[in-house]
């Protein structure tokens, strides 16, 4: 079996279509909004809910806060969370409060909807993934260089997986936002269930997603040389493998060819002549 270093690649499975054709000749990889992948559970997180138990520790983080509105209507909202103190009415302030919480998450979760992401792993020998996406092996692997993904302007972090969606302390966030401090938000964009560790994924996230609302991605263009090889499922068809040698030649990644080991359910990657 031929041993390629996982710590310099990062690999793209799939079927010989349109797109991955047009893929290695316009040098680019696609990045896919959220809403439209196959885990109804990308990107999932909940809030931390729990609020303080005194009164003058829930008056301080209203105020750290801003009370969570818009600047204008922060004197409002002061004036209306006194008045409920005052009437001896706290239980209803808070439930006010987690109300606005829930309202807060519900809207986020709807953003990260739109945000975009595309998904490489390091798994170029893993069955489940030439099973899954590559089509029984009749599809195909591309070999992607970390450092030039890099060069590309493209972070690709790894995926930690669990059992249950990160929580996220909102309150934390928000008042390092007005703050305008750094926040680290990478942990509910970069976690998924346990039952998809086996994709040992990476990722890309971006932010900037155009206001269309009908755009279901975009491609991000690379740097020359990117793909370095691609490996070919040991059923692909003649018609695919030939063009993969053209474009091979063309373009002057090496081509390699995966197959089943039914000795051990490993799969075997070899080069090919």
């Amino acid at each position: 079996m031929l041993n390629i270093p996982k710590d310099k690649y990062l690999c793209k499975f799939a079927t010989l279509n349109k797109n991955i054709i047009n893929s290695i000749y316009e040098n680019n990889l696609w990045h896919a909004r959220v809403d439209t992948l196959n885990d109804p559970f990308e990107f999932y997180f909940n809030f931390i809910k729990e609020l303080p138990n005194s009164t003058d520790d829930l008056c301080k983080l209203m105020n750290d806060s801003n009370y969570w509105v818009k600047p204008h209507l922060i004197v409002q909202e002061r004036e209306a969370a006194i008045q409920l103190l005052a009437l001896s009415k706290e239980n209803e302030l808070r439930s006010g409060i987690i109300n606005k919480l829930i309202e807060h998450e519900k809207l986020l979760k709807r953003q990260m909807q739109t945000l975009c992401v595309c998904s490489l792993s390091e798994a170029y020998d893993e069955p489940l993934m030439w099973s899954h996406y590559s089509d029984g092996m009749r599809g195909v692997c591309l070999m992607f260089d970390k450092d030039e993904l890099k060069r590309s302007s493209l972070e690709f972090e790894k995926v930690e997986y669990g059992n249950t969606p990160p929580k996220i302390d909102f309150f934390d966030r928000y008042i390092k936002h007005k703050n305008n401090e750094e926040m680290e938000l990478g942990k509910f964009l970069l976690t998924k269930h346990t039952g998809w560790t086996y994709e040992k994924e990476f990722r890309s996230v971006s932010f900037k997603v155009n206001d269309n609302i009908d755009q279901l991605g975009f491609l991000k263009k690379l740097k020359k040389n990117s793909l370095k090889a691609i490996i070919m499922g040991s059923k692909i068809s003649q018609v695919d493998k030939t063009l993969l040698i053209t474009l091979s030649e063309k373009f002057g990644f090496e081509l390699y060819i995966a197959k089943a080991n039914t000795e051990d359910y490993s799969v075997d990657i070899k080069e090919f002549k």
